[in-house]
């Protein structure tokens, strides 16, 4: 009995078929073209989504984990760990936002598409496991944390630029303005993964200071973000109007306030629990004193 293999790169055996039962028939391919030819060679365009993907989603709630687990890890109670939290939050924020702006324009369901994100959904793992060491200050207990993040900023972003130079791979001739475009864009996260190696290779016991390292990483992140939206400003097929960013950011709002939500509703359940047995321990007290 013949039966169609369902990873194969040969369509011969599918050419009389309709394109969708195609796909049914041919099973997960190992790579995907984002390129759209629904309106021919001449006027070739992304491919674009409506809502976000089942795998997009689960990311996202890998970055509420993150969100929820350093809020419960630690108590914002005081000024300096309003401030930890906010640098925690903006590192796995723009590392999120980077991530998504590729897979809103490039990303197509494909083995390889989802070894990379098996790769990343490993990188938010690692943010979660530096989470608990995390704060605003450099010190000799925490210092591997601020290490490990830097390797993994790194590594995320090695991963971008690979990412970025398969995409531009299927570009080369039917979208040659678009193929360079995106190739900088590639070229920009290879150098800012340069970037944090140098970062990781300046930390010092002694000389290593927290501020300074705020700086470098809220600069980088500036300029990769800045270029990047330039890039697709400037050019009408990496352009984001018709992506479903909106989407994928309203979602993301969403889940995040409602994460929120339950975190306050728990301190002040807490806070009632303890207000309770203050009263009642006051009240014992009493009885005894009386």
């Amino acid at each position: 009995m013949n039966r169609p293999l369902a990873l194969s790169f040969h369509q011969g055996r599918f050419r009389g078929l309709h394109s969708d039962e195609r796909e049914l028939r041919r099973g997960l391919p190992w790579i995907r073209s984002p390129i759209n030819l629904k309106y021919g060679l001449r006027f070739p365009q992304l491919f674009r989504h409506s809502d976000a993907t089942p795998i997009e989603l689960f990311f996202d709630l890998f970055f509420v984990a993150n969100v929820s687990t350093f809020s419960s890890i630690h108590e914002i109670n005081k000024l300096e760990a309003l401030f930890s939290y906010i640098g925690f939050f903006s590192i796995i924020w723009f590392t999120w936002l980077q991530i998504t702006l590729h897979d809103v324009r490039f990303a197509r369901d494909s083995i390889l598409e989802r070894t990379f994100k098996a790769l990343q959904l490993a990188t938010m793992v690692g943010f979660a496991s530096t989470g608990p060491s995390f704060s605003t200050n450099i010190r000799f207990e925490n210092r591997w944390a601020f290490k490990s993040l830097t390797v993994i900023l790194a590594c995320s972003r090695v991963l971008l630029g690979l990412q970025h130079a398969v995409a531009a791979s299927f570009m080369i001739t039917l979208m040659k303005p678009a193929y360079k475009k995106t190739l900088i864009m590639g070229a920009t996260y290879c150098f800012m993964a340069l970037a944090h190696g140098l970062i990781y290779v300046g930390f010092r016991e002694e000389t290593t200071q927290g501020y300074y390292v705020w700086i470098a990483w809220t600069g980088m992140f500036a300029i990769e973000t800045f270029i990047v939206f330039w890039i697709s400003c400037k050019n009408p097929i990496l352009n984001l109007e018709e992506t479903h960013l909106n989407s994928r950011m309203s979602l993301l709002t969403l889940i995040i306030i409602g994460e929120g939500v339950i975190s306050i509703t728990n301190i002040f359940c807490g806070s009632r629990i303890s207000i309770f047995l203050l009263d009642k321990r006051l009240g014992a007290f009493g009885s005894v004193c009386g």
